[in-house]
Formats: C-alpha cells, sequence, structure tokens
C-alpha cells in the first residue's frame, strides 16, 4: 500500500472511528435464529407432560442397552434398585420351604415383597412359576445357577432335526433365531434345567401343550422380566421371560428369551441334577428390604411422641374448658339456691310479723277503724299478747265447747280471729 493509501485508510479511520468487529443487529439475530434451529424444541417449548415421556423413553432404552450381556438375576435386581416392580404373585398353593425359611431369616412375609422380588426369590431357590401360578420346581446341571441355564444359539443349532427360524428385531434389526421343532431326545442332551414332575404326570399318556416354543434368542427386549415355566411337549418345558404375543406371522413383536428344559421324577437317581447354586443378589436385596422397614418403623416411632404430645394437650384444653363451664354452672346454681332461700326466708318472716301463736293455733289481730286508735303494733304486741292469752283462757273457762270465733268487748278497738296454722303464716 503507497502513501496516498495509507493516508485514505488513516482518514478513513478518523472519519469513522474505531473498527470493532460487532455485526449489525439484524445479522446477529439472523445468526442467533440459525443457531437456535439446530437445538431440540421439545426442551424449550414442549409442556411437562411431553418432556416427562421424552425422558421415561430415554430411560427405557437405557435401560435396555444396560440389559446387553446382563443375567436374568442381574436385570432384575436392577429393576427392583430402580423402583420397578411387576404385579405381585397370587400363589396357587403354599410356599416352598427353602423360600419360607429365607424369608423367616430375614423377619419378612411374601406379602412384604414385591411382584418382581417375588419372582427372583423363587428363581434364585430353583422354582417358577406356571401359567396357573403354581410353582414348579427346577433341578439344574450341577454346579450351576439358575442364570447359567440358557442355551446359545450354537448348541442349539447343533442339535439334530431342530431348525430355527430367523428373525429381525424391529429395534436393532438384527437377526434373532428361535426354535419351535425339537425331539424331547434331543432336548435331554443340550437342556441344563429339568423340571420336577410326578409319577402320574410323566407316566400320563397326553399332556396340555402351552406353548409352541422350545427355545429363543433375546432381542432388543425392555420389558421385565416374569419368569414362567409352560410346557412344550410330554418330556420338554420352556422357561419363557415374557407372555406368548399375538403376531400375524411367525415373528412376535417382542423376542424374548425362551430356555429349553427336560423333565425328571423324584425317584430318579440321577446324579447330574442338582439343585441351583444361589446367585448372591438375593440376599442383599432382601436385607435392603429389611433396613427400609426399619427406618419406616423408626421414622414412625419418630412421629408418635409428637403426636401423643398433641393429643395430650388437646385433651388438657378440653378438659380445663369443660372445668370452666362447670365451674360458672355451680356457682350459677349456688347463687340460685341462695337467692331461692332468701325470698322464701323474706315470704316466712313478713307472714309471721302479725301472727300471735297461741295453744289453738294463730291469731291475727286487726286495726278496728272506728276505735281511733293508733299506735305501733310492734310496740304494743306483748302486752297485746298477755291480755288475749287472758280473756282466751277465761273464755275457754265459761264455754262448754271450742269456738272458732273468739270476740271480747275490744278494749283496744282490735279484732281476733282464730285460724289454723296450716291455713296461715305460710
Amino acid at each position: 500500500m503507497g502513501s496516498n493509501g495509507a493516508e485514505l485508510f488513516a482518514g478513513g479511520l478518523k472519519f469513522f472511528g474505531p473498527v470493532t468487529k460487532t455485526l449489525p443487529e439484524s445479522e446477529a439475530e439472523s445468526r442467533r435464529r440459525r443457531a437456535s434451529m439446530g437445538r431440540p424444541r421439545v426442551l424449550r417449548g414442549a409442556p411437562p407432560l411431553l418432556s416427562l415421556l421424552l425422558l421415561l423413553v430415554l430411560a427405557r432404552v437405557s435401560l435396555a442397552e444396560n440389559f446387553a450381556d446382563m443375567t436374568i438375576s442381574s436385570r432384575m435386581a436392577q429393576l427392583i434398585k430402580t423402583g420397578i416392580e411387576s404385579p405381585k404373585l397370587k400363589l396357587n398353593g403354599t410356599l416352598p420351604i427353602e423360600v419360607q425359611y429365607l424369608l423367616t431369616e430375614k423377619d419378612l412375609a411374601w406379602r412384604d415383597l414385591g411382584g418382581t422380588l417375588q419372582r427372583l426369590v423363587l428363581w434364585d431357590q430353583g422354582y417358577v412359576v406356571t401359567s396357573s401360578n403354581k410353582t414348579r420346581e427346577i433341578k439344574v446341571r450341577c454346579d450351576l445357577s439358575m442364570d447359567e441355564v440358557v442355551v446359545s444359539r450354537d448348541e442349539f443349532q447343533e442339535l439334530y432335526y431342530c431348525p430355527s427360524t430367523s428373525c429381525v428385531d424391529p429395534v436393532s434389526a438384527d437377526s434373532v433365531f428361535r426354535g419351535t421343532i425339537c425331539a424331547d431326545s434331543q432336548i435331554k442332551q443340550v437342556a441344563k434345567c429339568a423340571v420336577l414332575v410326578s409319577e402320574s404326570e410323566a407316566n400320563a399318556a397326553s399332556v396340555i401343550v402351552e406353548t409352541s416354543l422350545i427355545w429363543g434368542e433375546e432381542g432388543n427386549n425392555t420389558d421385565i422380566p416374569v419368569p414362567t415355566v409352560r410346557r412344550h411337549s410330554l418330556e420338554s418345558f420352556a422357561i419363557t421371560l415374557q407372555p406368548p404375543s399375538i403376531s400375524s406371522g411367525n415373528c412376535p413383536q417382542q423376542l424374548a428369551l425362551v430356555i429349553p428344559c427336560t423333565t425328571i421324577k423324584p425317584s430318579a437317581n440321577v446324579s447330574e441334577w442338582c439343585t441351583p447354586r444361589k446367585t448372591g443378589v438375593v440376599s442383599g436385596l432382601l436385607q435392603d428390604l429389611v433396613d427400609y422397614r426399619a427406618a419406616q418403623a423408626g421414622g414412625a416411632d419418630t412421629g408418635t411422641p409428637g403426636m401423643l404430645i398433641a393429643i395430650w394437650v388437646v385433651a388438657a384444653t378440653l378438659a380445663v374448658v369443660l372445668c370452666g363451664i362447670g365451674v360458672v354452672y355451680f356457682r350459677y346454681l349456688f347463687r340460685q339456691r341462695n337467692r331461692s332461700s332468701a325470698k322464701r326466708d323474706l315470704i316466712e318472716k313478713s307472714a309471721l310479723e302479725h301472727c300471735v301463736l297461741t295453744p289453738e293455733g294463730f291469731f291475727f289481730p286487726t286495726t278496728n277503724d272506728s276505735n281511733g286508735a293508733t299506735g305501733s303494733m310492734s310496740s304494743e304486741f306483748s302486752d297485746l299478747e298477755s291480755e288475749l292469752e287472758t280473756e282466751v283462757r277465761r273464755g275457754y273457762s265459761s264455754a262448754s265447747g271450742v269456738s272458732e270465733h273468739v270476740e271480747d268487748s275490744r278494749p283496744f278497738g282490735f279484732e281476733l280471729v282464730s285460724i289454723p296454722i296450716e291455713q296461715t303464716c305460710r
């Protein structure tokens, strides 16, 4: 740049001021708008319910991813820890002795367990429920646990005359194989579990088939495992983790795991079948339940004194109020009684002021207006009484009978009247 260009550039700086990188407002807004277009609109303006549904879907997908390569016990344990439970079992029969003993050790009852934990306890002890909610005892190859009885694809495809059907997982688009046809003799070779059947059941001519599947791989399964043992043939059973789904073709919507099992009679002396080895998962879950119930009981006990204090305060307040009402009421009755007694005394006193007690009763002296005698009756009462008494005795001595009215010469201008005591001075 020449000297002229430098001068022009310097002049431009003086005219326009310092050069900045601030963009015009309209362009800045357009950039922000373009940037916001890349953001998920669900999280910005979506209702809370829609956001919650999205979170549930994401959680379901994450659980499905975490379930990959997980054993059945670990999967159910993870669901229990996250608070996801299946419906509780309503067993048609008694609880197995091993399960009763395990719950008694932890001071728990069968009803205290959730549905998933109930199935996990049965599974770990070597029991699986049927479609009619009855328990079936399962034996396994010795030194195996219930989680280790799954038959792989290679193991099943090595069998003779046991074809498998390929299905496409609707989520992962992977091929998932399933088998429906396989002889009982072939199942005995590959099965790692055996259902304990009775002698009569083993010798039955026919049985009720409950499922056509005998083996199946698991696809992208996000459902809660519900282990159920179903009869496939006379000497074969299948343990399914999900109920049979209704589909238009051979491949259902949900590709769940299916485990083949053979049968064994109680009288059979077979050393290769044993009680399943414990996984060690159930004991910790039961202890967690015990601790949770103890914490709940401790919280209830902590709240009990406060509740008792509140009850005592309310009771004391009511007692004080009732006592106050009682005191006021009794004071009212006492005053009323005193008033009645005073009034009665006043009436009696006023009635007796003009009465004279004689052997025949009370006599009332009445003033004679024609006499003109005046004076206070109270001052002459004693003299009058003595004179009247003398006159009365004199009249009684001369008269032959008792007279009701006694008259005298009225020296003081009074008239004496004899009235029975019951009729006067009351």
